[in-house]
C-alpha cells in the first residue's frame, strides 16, 4: 500500500476489494463511523481554514469528533493546546502560524476527541530542522497511551528515537 493512500484506507475513504482493518475493534468495512472516532489523522498537507484561529479550529473539530459543547470541550482544548504549545496562540488567526506550527496544529486538530490511534503522513515535512525537533517532542509529551502510526519516504524520519 502507498504510504499516501494509507489515512485513505485506515480511514474507511476507500473500501478494499478483499480484507478488512480494525481501528480499536472496529471494521472500517462495516462500521466505519465508530472506526473513525478511533483514529485522529494528520494529514501530509496542512488542512486549515485561513479565516480560523487555532481555538476555533480545534472547537470545530472537537464538535465533530463528539465532544459537548461547555466543560468538556473547553477543557480538552485547553490540554490539547498546553500538550502542543499552542496555548500562546490559540486566539491567533492559523494562516498566520509559521508552517512548523500548522503542522502542529494538524497535530492538535488529530488529538481532539482522545482517539486512541493517530495517523501521522509525513509528519515533518517542510519544517526546519529545530522545528522538526520541537515536533518530536510535543508528538513525545501527547502520544502517551496511543498506538502512532507515522508514514513516511525519508529514512531519516524513521531513524528518529522511538516513542514509550
Amino acid at each position: 500500500m502507498s504510504h499516501s493512500l494509507t489515512p485513505v484506507n485506515l480511514g474507511g475513504d476507500i473500501v478494499p476489494d478483499a480484507g478488512d482493518i480494525f481501528i480499536n475493534g472496529a471494521s472500517v468495512v462495516s462500521n466505519p463511523r465508530i472506526a473513525r472516532t478511533a483514529l485522529g489523522v494528520c494529514p501530509q498537507f496542512t488542512a486549515i481554514d485561513s479565516q480560523l484561529t487555532v481555538r476555533e479550529h480545534l472547537t470545530i473539530y472537537g464538535r465533530l469528533k463528539g465532544l459537548k459543547r461547555g466543560s468538556e470541550l473547553e477543557q480538552t482544548i485547553e490540554s490539547i493546546l498546553h500538550g502542543t504549545s499552542l496555548r500562546m496562540y490559540a486566539d491567533r488567526l492559523a494562516s498566520k502560524l509559521s508552517g512548523g506550527n500548522q503542522r502542529k496544529l494538524s497535530l492538535a486538530i488529530s488529538l481532539m476527541g482522545n482517539p486512541p490511534v493517530i495517523l501521522i503522513d509525513e509528519f515533518s515535512t517542510g519544517v526546519d530542522p529545530k522545528m522538526k525537533r520541537d515536533m518530536w517532542r510535543t508528538l513525545q509529551r501527547v502520544a502517551v497511551g496511543k498506538a502512532i502510526v507515522i508514514t513516511t519516504r525519508k529514512l531519516i524520519t524513521s531513524n528518529y528515537q522511538p516513542i514509550y
